[in-house]
């Protein structure tokens, strides 16, 4: 027996899109996650070309309709490709001003084209630095 609506349970989402670069080059394999002030956060790792989609959870794109703040990290442990084959990890490379400071945010909103660019800089440095 199937449930008519069941498909769209759970909360109000919108589609999020978007391209990170540094220094104004793409940044390629950087984790991308969106923290709503209260509720589940979205995420997604750029492409070889910077570019990202954001996962809600499997089967449903996009964020939390709001606010959010934005971390943007390079840094990853060592895993595993879709063929099995060992990948290294690699250190942070961006300043701690996107990440671990983070000041960056964008709202999502509803029955828009949610689209968040981030030009970041090797340069940046947190304030009162």
């Amino acid at each position: 027996m199937t449930c008519s609506g069941c498909w769209n349970r759970g909360p109000k989402i919108a589609t999020v899109r978007g391209t990170v670069t540094l220094d104004s080059v793409p940044l390629p394999y950087a984790a991308v996650v969106f923290n709503p002030s209260n509720g589940r956060p979205a995420g997604a790792t750029t492409d070889e070309n910077g570019k990202f989609s954001l996962n809600f959870t499997e089967g449903r794109q996009g964020a939390l309709l709001g606010t959010h703040r934005v971390i943007i990290t390079t840094r990853r442990d060592p895993w595993k490709d879709k063929n099995g084959k060992p990948q290294p990890g690699s250190g942070e490379k961006l300043p701690a001003i996107y990440h671990s400071q983070s000041t960056l945010t964008f709202t999502v909103e509803a029955g828009k084209d949610n689209i968040a660019n981030f030009d970041l800089k090797s340069s940046e440095k947190p304030a009162g630095s």
